[in-house]
């Protein structure tokens, strides 16, 4: 798979497809929005014009019609940013977020794209809204696709939840928590006594809908990438991931045998 890097770069394979299949419910979703928009503002200019007319424009009224005209007008300005957006990803798919986000791992996006095609070609898991390789994990959804290396995935484990109508269950649902550690380097001020750069996590949770059959197989295909990755839930975990989730990362990738994160302090 090739392509090239200017105004109308396209992508095949299944990153190509998403990618425009997202922008392209972007274009019409926001053509809905810009449609509600223009109909909502037609609405208060008439209703408007008609209280003047009748005399019937009161303080209440006219904060009403403020409020309502500046809510309209936001949901058009959004609607036509977007349809913008919308366009500009269709015609160049390489400005997709998506994509875009790769850059984060220094590497050139055409070969980690082609990189990324070649695995899911073969992945270890694959479903509508999951899917797992040695090396990534990617979540396609409704408007983008979510894309990140094994590195990245720090703690899996699945999710029951009972829904209960008075004291009777009627319903379970089960889903996969994904928590998602990604590193950078913070730069400290000039007037700082230290001028080194200190290394940070920024953290992310995805929820992936699931069959009860399929947790067990997600977290048996995650164990097999490529990057150490906590398997399984424990409050400890938990509280760990809130209050040093720096060492709690550290603690995993590090990890060589077992995925163990016992002795983590505080900072």
């Amino acid at each position: 798979m090739a392509f090239s890097n200017n105004q109308h770069s396209r992508l095949g394979g299944f990153i190509g497809k998403q990618t425009l299949l997202t922008s392209r419910n972007l274009f019409i979703a926001s053509i809905f929005l810009l449609m509600s928009g223009i109909l909502l503002l037609s609405w208060i200019i008439y209703a408007f014009y008609n209280s003047i007319q009748t005399n019937t424009l009161g303080g209440g009224i006219g904060i009403f019609f403020s409020v309502i005209f500046i809510f309209a007008l936001i949901m058009t300005i959004v609607a036509i940013s977007n349809i913008m957006n919308a366009i500009t990803r269709i015609r160049n798919q390489m400005r997709h977020p998506g994509i875009e986000s790769l850059s984060r791992l220094g590497v050139s996006l055409q070969s980690l794209v082609n990189s990324i095609e070649e695995e899911i070609e073969n992945a270890i898991y694959r479903k509508k809204n999951i899917i797992v390789t040695k090396t990534w994990l990617i979540f396609p959804t409704l408007f983008g696709i979510n894309i990140f290396h094994s590195s990245e995935v720090v703690w899996v484990y699945p999710k029951k939840l009972t829904t209960f109508v008075l004291i009777l269950p009627t319903s379970i649902d089960y889903s996969m928590i994904i928590r998602i550690g990604q590193l950078f380097k913070n730069k400290q001020k000039l007037g700082d006594s230290d001028k080194s750069t200190k290394l940070k996590i920024s953290r992310n949770e995805f929820e992936v809908k699931c069959k009860k059959q399929d947790t067990e197989e997600i977290l048996s295909c995650v164990a097999q990438m490529n990057s150490p990755i906590l398997l399984g839930y424990s409050y400890e975990y938990e509280k760990l991931w809130k209050k040093n989730p720096l060492g709690f990362y550290f603690a995993i990738k590090e990890s060589k045998t077992e995925k163990t994160i016992s002795g983590i302090s505080g900072e």
